[in-house]
């Protein structure tokens, strides 16, 4: 990117052309921009850029939730369940248990909501002289058997994975895994996506008439 156009070889690709290079080349100028716009949890500098404090944060945030009946689990099982993890060159895993939970079974360490639906996460952090950052994460919502659809996650993957050359570094599933489709998605914090696995992502209600009038 140069100028704020977008160039791929010696060319300038403009909104108007189709071609598959210049729709990965916007869209990997919309994920720099993305990224650079992601709320400030994902990148810390100061005192409170330790993945302790991180830690403690989404402790906090889940034990809120239990204490206003929003998620089933009691206090003593957030304070069991969620981990950290210290890993080497200043990484830190912060998850639900121990295993990733890839079959989604339920027996696995999760957090439920009042209807059901259940969520587990984990990230992947670099804590340096220098500050705090989020590398990576999956969080994942399984609903229930009559909801439209059977899960949501969003993912980041960590930076020069495959996917950032396909503008997919961050990217939303829905229903499908990764040999399925994968819909490019903003950087959220895990406070804006605990947000919508609590109080979103649930149906509205409504049925859409067919026979209404355009007019």
């Amino acid at each position: 990117m140069l100028n704020g156009s977008l160039f791929w070889g010696e060319e300038i690709f403009l909104a108007t052309d189709v071609s598959r290079q210049a729709a990965i080349a916007r869209g990997i100028e919309l994920q720099q921009r993305l990224e650079a716009s992601s709320h400030p949890v994902l990148r810390r500098t100061g005192t409170k850029a330790k993945a302790k404090t991180l830690f403690r944060e989404i402790q906090s945030y889940l034990l809120n939730a239990s204490d206003q009946k929003l998620i089933q689990e009691p206090p003593h099982e957030i304070y069991s369940q969620l981990r950290l993890t210290p890993l080497k060159d200043g990484l830190f895993d912060l998850s639900v248990g121990d295993t990733r939970n890839f079959k989604r079974d339920p027996q696995l360490p999760h957090f439920t909501r009042q209807d059901g639906g259940w969520f587990d996460f984990q990230l992947l952090i670099r804590e340096t002289s220098a500050g705090l950052e989020i590398l990576a994460y999956d969080f994942e919502l399984r609903l229930l058997d009559h909801s439209q659809i059977s899960f949501v996650r969003f993912d980041v993957n960590p930076p020069d994975h495959q996917n950032e050359a396909k503008a997919l570094r961050a990217h939303l599933h829905l229903n499908v895994d990764d040999d399925g489709m994968a819909v490019p998605a903003p950087l959220l914090s895990p406070f804006e996506v605990f947000d919508l696995f609590i109080h979103g992502i649930r149906s509205m209600g409504r049925i859409r008439r067919v026979d209404r009038p355009l007019s």
